[in-house]
């Protein structure tokens, strides 16, 4: 569920008309969050945080960066990730990250992964 935004807003002449519209505002973001935060899936507008979910079917040598295309089209800020066997993953080169691709590194070698990058 996302929150509609109105495309304007009348111009409120009274303090109650304005605690109305106020009101409404909140009531449609307790709605989201009570509806739980999604993620989505890989269709579009199916989720209420903007990101893209990933696919790596394979990390490569273990501590040796590999590049991911996101297609984001905006430098990501976080990413979440699931790894298919022990090890974690971490940022390279995150300064050299761009609007369509970042660098990450693996700790395991060959290792199939499920991003989720946002933000």
């Amino acid at each position: 569920m996302k929150v509609a935004r109105p495309l304007f807003f009348d111009v409120p002449n009274t303090v109650e008309k304005f605690s109305e519209q106020v009101a409404f505002i909140l009531d449609s973001y307790k709605d989201v969050i009570n509806g739980r935060i999604s993620l989505g899936d890989t269709k579009p507008g199916s989720a209420n945080i903007d990101g893209r979910p990933i696919s790596v079917a394979d990390t490569g040598t273990a501590d040796i960066e590999f590049a991911v295309s996101h297609n984001l089209g905006r430098v990501p800020i976080y990413y979440l990730w699931n790894i298919s066997k022990a090890g974690y993953v971490y940022d390279s080169q995150r300064n050299l990250w761009t609007s369509s691709t970042l660098r990450l590194k693996c700790s395991a070698a060959n290792a199939a992964l499920r991003l989720f990058v946002f933000g």
